[in-house]
């Protein structure tokens, strides 16, 4: 008797269960990668992660995501282009991350703060950028206008934070620097000092418990996808022409620029993930910028072989992404984020830390010269290597955090200020192992990671890293003796 109502049972379930059809466009996608693909170079995860977002985007509308009035018009005012050609001296250089002084890094972090709790245009100005994004990802991805749009977006960007400090500029994340890592999650990124720890809530650093419209901020670095490598970023620069890197040419070919950039969005997970909620997590700008940054050495290529690439727009079917369809604000088109006036009037790149032989030296103390590469490079340090954190003297911003974690205010303090989610001693590692080496008098080298250590190390440890702000001093002390007191 149980057996057969077991049984009915199993089939009311199933009867329930309806194939239903995969669209005709997302079928599309998937076959065209599996065919022009050779069956072992096949990622099955990446290519239905492309094909589904690449479906969402184009099909689904956003309603309720439609910008204001006045968010529109302070929008229009971020596109600031000068009327003349200026002098190299002048235009803004725009460095890589971890070359950047720590008060600059510190000015550039609190700017990102300031536009997230300016809340005179709802919900406030740093979702609004995201909005703006999300709105218009159609025009932005998935054809030749990738490149131009996104340059004149992250422009919009940066003149945003120079309202709130005149002297920020954009650095970009060359993530090729942290591929040499075992564990790329590892480098000084995602410490303390630069965007914070990337694994779940983002706990510690200067977006701490930071508040998103799908949820708190989030990362899963490492997990899935991948840095950029350099020889994809060599590949890159071999080609001559714009349509050789760009969609819908590239597409399945090493040389997709536009679908190298996905894997590094994966690779840090969470909010940078999707498309459409990437801009929440403010590592999107400096991937983006890196990405400018590339394409800005790739143009430079280009003049030195005769062609002009502010004229070398790809032709495309998809009339969004035609030479002169609307970028989506003032009177700007496509072709004109192709324009030379950006790097001419507005800003120019410092070059990504390079070291040799016999200058080892990539002038950053979270940076190192790895000479068993031939020619050397420069490659990130681990957040375990980085100089300690503790107080400094800060003449910006702090946010103030309640009890349950939400960002309330903002406030100037010239003097000094340690903000409520930064670290006022050592790093949770260092001052775990530092109280170890105290009791047990073991020594252990700078180069020991956790994982090298004891797994009950790293578990103990490592997430004391990222819960290290949440304790009190008595509790780290207590925390630490009790979970690495068996090593």
């Amino acid at each position: 008797m149980i057996a057969v109502v077991i049984y009915a049972l199993l089939w009311a379930v199933s009867a329930m269960i309806e194939e239903m059809p995969v669209p005709p466009k997302l079928m599309s996608c998937f076959e065209s990668h599996y065919k022009r693909k050779n069956v072992s170079s096949i990622d099955p995860e990446k290519i239905n992660f492309a094909c589904t977002q690449k479906y969402v985007y184009t099909q689904i509308d956003h309603p309720a995501l439609n910008l204001s009035q006045e968010a529109k018009e302070w929008m229009k005012r971020l596109i600031i282009i000068p009327n003349h050609r200026r002098k190299r001296q002048n235009l803004r250089i725009r460095r890589e991350y971890r070359r950047l002084s720590d008060q600059e890094r510190d000015q550039f972090h609190n700017a990102i703060i300031a536009l997230k709790v300016d809340t005179s245009i709802s919900p406030n100005r740093y979702d609004v950028m995201a909005t703006f994004h999300r709105l218009l990802g159609d025009r932005a991805h998935y054809g030749p206008a990738f490149l131009g749009w996104h340059r004149v977006f992250i422009l919009m960007f940066e003149n945003a934070l120079r309202e709130k400090f005149p002297s920020v500029t954009l650095p970009y994340w060359d993530s090729t620097m942290d591929e040499s890592l075992p564990r790329p999650s590892q480098s000084v990124i995602w410490g303390s000092r630069f965007m914070g720890n990337g694994n779940g809530v983002v706990r510690m650093g200067p977006f701490a418990f930071w508040q998103t419209p799908v949820g708190p901020l989030i990362r899963s670095v490492g997990t899935r996808g991948n840095t950029f490598r350099l020889q994809d970023i060599l590949r890159v620069l071999s080609r001559s022409r714009s349509s050789e890197i760009s969609q819908p040419m590239a597409e399945n070919t090493p040389f997709d620029f536009e679908d190298l950039h996905g894997d590094v969005h994966r690779f840090v997970g969470g909010q940078m993930a999707p498309l459409d909620t990437s801009p929440h997590d403010p590592i999107f700008y400096l991937h983006h910028t890196y990405i400018d940054y590339v394409w800005e050495v790739f143009r430079r290529n280009q003049r030195r072989r005769g062609i002009d690439p502010s004229s070398d727009y790809p032709l495309s079917s998809d009339p969004l992404h035609a030479p002169q369809s609307p970028i989506g604000l003032l009177a700007l088109r496509n072709i004109d984020g192709y324009s030379n006036v950006f790097t001419s009037r507005v800003y120019t790149y410092e070059v990504h830390p390079t070291c040799t032989t016999l200058s080892p030296n990539c002038n950053s103390q979270y940076l190192r010269c790895a000479t068993q590469y031939s020619p050397p490079r420069c490659v990130t340090k681990t957040f375990l290597e980085s100089p300690r954190f503790g107080r400094k003297r800060r003449s910006v911003i702090s946010v103030g955090i309640d009890s349950n974690q939400t960002l309330l205010s903002i406030k100037s303090d010239p003097i000094e200020a340690v903000a409520p989610h930064e670290l006022s001693l050592p790093d949770g590692y260092s001052y775990c192992k530092e109280l170890r080496n105290e009791k047990f008098n073991i020594q252990l080298t700078p180069a020991d990671s956790p994982f090298d250590v004891s797994s009950h190390l790293a578990s103990a440890c490592m997430r004391l890293d990222h819960d290290f702000n949440v304790l009190t001093k008595d509790n780290r002390v207590r925390f630490c003796y009790r979970n690495c007191s068996t090593l």
